[in-house]
């Protein structure tokens, strides 16, 4: 009966992880097939946003993508986040960000939403949902601070 059992569990979970690698690969595709055409360019070179790598992942996974936040520690000085990514409750991913507060302006006000962010757009990376150049929140505060980058050369091509 045990062995019934066993094969009964291993034989939903392969069936399970089948659908589950099956939905993935395609909104893997699909992000690939379009990767490019919704970059932000930034001294010629295309990054993309972490918005827009989710919005592919959740066309294709809809509700099945279920990303679940973990403030790891907060305090005056520092945040950091995690972000576990699942689909249909299988854990798939795991995105870790630290943001100093003092860092720049926004993170003065907003360090844990940027920590969120980052946290989410490295365990969409983890999966499969990057080019060669993922534009982290501190690395666009940098060339922002820096005035290396003015507000016009973000806008999309």
């Amino acid at each position: 009966m045990a062995a019934t059992r066993e094969r009964f569990v291993e034989t939903t979970i392969g069936k399970n992880m089948e659908k589950y690698n099956d939905k993935l690969i395609d909104a893997i595709n699909e992000y690939k097939k379009h990767s490019g055409s919704d970059d932000v360019k930034i001294h010629g070179k295309s990054y993309q946003l972490v918005s827009t790598r989710l919005a592919y992942a959740r066309r294709v996974l809809g509700s099945l993508l279920d990303l679940k936040t973990t403030i790891i520690h907060h305090d005056d000085k520092k945040v950091i986040v995690q972000v576990d990514a699942y689909i249909s409750d299988i854990h798939v991913s795991t995105g870790i960000s630290e943001e100093y507060r003092g860092f720049s302006k926004i993170n003065q006000t907003s360090a844990l939403e940027n920590a969120e962010t980052s946290a989410v757009g490295r365990a969409l990376a983890f999966l499969g949902f990057a080019n060669d150049s993922v534009l982290l929140p501190r690395k666009l505060a940098l060339l922002l601070n820096s005035k290396i980058v003015n507000y016009k050369q973000l806008s999309r091509n």
